[in-house]
Parts: C-alpha cells; structure tokens; sequence
C-alpha cells in the first residue's frame, strides 16, 4: 500500500480514471488530480462544494456532483471545458453522480430523487 502525502486536508470523494492512471480527488476547496504512476499532484480545478466525483467510462469526463444541488461536468482531456446539469430536486447538500458502462447516459441522486441525463458521445 502507497499512500499519497496529504497535509490535513479531508478527502471527500474519490474518482479513478479507467486506465488506472490517475486519480481524483475532492480535497477541502479544489478537486485535485494525482497521477497512480508517480503518486504525485498533477493539477488542481477550484471546486469547493463538491460532495462526489464520477469519471466517464471513456477517461475524458469527470463528473463532480455539488452541494448546490447541481453537477458540473468537466472535459479533463484536449480543449477544457465545463457543463453544469440541476438535479432538478432537493439532495440536501449531498447529492452522488455515476455513469452508465458506455458513458451514454449520467445519474446523479440524493434524497430527493433520480435524475438521469442523455449525454452526448464523446
């Protein structure tokens, strides 16, 4: 087991890229990217509500459900880019976000309901 030096920050959500590469991270106000090969920061994305990280099937896409209720989906490979979806219901702060196997379709709940988006092959 390796362990990735950490000051005191507390990880709340956790994503890994599908290539076991990299790994994501929501620590205190930004989502910070590690790389699995030298455990080492890669970059940081401002991100201080985030509550849950989703990666897309294809490693292109991460998805970061928000306290507000809200996920933003962000284009981590080529051109960045940034597209943000309402849950459309109450998460009370804690909303979670997943993928299908192909990366057609993203889910995002909490305790106010389902919310499924149709997305757009990438």
């Amino acid at each position: 087991v390796k362990r990735v030096g950490l000051k005191a920050a507390t990880v709340r959500a956790v994503a890994m890229g599908p290539d076991g590469k990299r790994l994501f991270a929501s620590l205190g106000d930004d989502v910070v990217e590690f790389s699995l090969e030298t455990l080492k920061e890669v970059r940081r994305f401002p991100e201080p509500d985030a509550t849950a990280l989703a990666m897309s099937p294809t490693g292109d896409r991460l998805a970061i459900a928000r306290q507000t209720d809200t996920i933003a989906v962000m284009n981590i490979d080529g051109e960045p880019s940034l597209q943000i979806y309402n849950m459309g219901n109450s998460t009370n702060g804690r909303p979670r976000v997943g993928w299908s196997y192909d990366g057609s379709m993203m889910f995002g709940c909490g305790s106010g309901g389902l919310s499924v988006w149709k997305m757009d092959a990438k």
